[in-house]
């Protein structure tokens, strides 16, 4: 509706701002659907599922960082330290702890 106005060389009234306003405000008020690229089929993970995977996701990724290796660095660097590991040392043990007891109750089953 401005347009025409504008063409004919006269400005546009107020009545047609305002239109043109509102109808700007509209559109941006309407949210335009875009199509979901989520795959309709997916269904999210209980949280014992995510219990799981978070278990051996773990114990994967350490199998395989643990090479002969880099256990041998990790002992090295044990020794070399001259602050106190005794809390870090207690982690490990309490892990493998929990390993050990999961482990069993795996076998259990």
């Amino acid at each position: 509706m401005i347009d025409k106005s504008s063409n004919r060389g006269e400005g546009p009234t107020p009545a047609a701002i305002r239109e043109a306003v509102v109808d700007a405000a509209m559109c941006g008020l309407r949210r335009r659907r875009t199509p979901s690229r989520k795959n309709p089929l997916y269904v999210p993970p209980t949280p014992a599922d995510a219990a799981w995977t978070h278990v051996y996701g773990t114990a994967r990724a350490f199998v395989e960082w643990a090479t002969d290796a880099n256990i041998n660095l990790a002992t090295t660097g044990l020794r070399e330290r001259d602050d106190s590991q005794a809390s870090n040392i207690r982690a490990v043990r309490d892990c493998a702890n929990i390993f050990r007891a999961l482990v069993e109750q795996i076998d259990a089953q």
